[in-house]
């Protein structure tokens, strides 16, 4: 499947067919228990550059680690 930090390309989109083409990455950092993975970075999307596709309407083309969410550090306040 997909890891976060996954550079996709959507094959298909059965919402908004002007996403056809348009690349991506994954940050999901687990696998979703709906079917439906986290695509950010879309470019021309005019909301939130963000959306949710299932696993079917995605092709990985590359990964890109920076582009994954970072682990958390604990915080040291006490």
């Amino acid at each position: 499947m997909f890891q976060a930090g996954d550079i996709v390309q959507i094959v298909s989109c059965e919402r908004d067919s002007r996403l056809v083409g348009k690349r991506g990455y994954i940050i999901d950092e687990a696998p979703p228990f709906n079917g439906v993975w986290a695509v950010h970075g879309l470019p021309g999307v005019l909301t939130a550059n963000s959306g949710g596709f299932e696993a079917h309407e995605l092709r990985k083309v590359g990964h890109n680690p920076s582009k994954a969410p970072k682990p958390r550090r604990e915080s040291r306040w006490w």
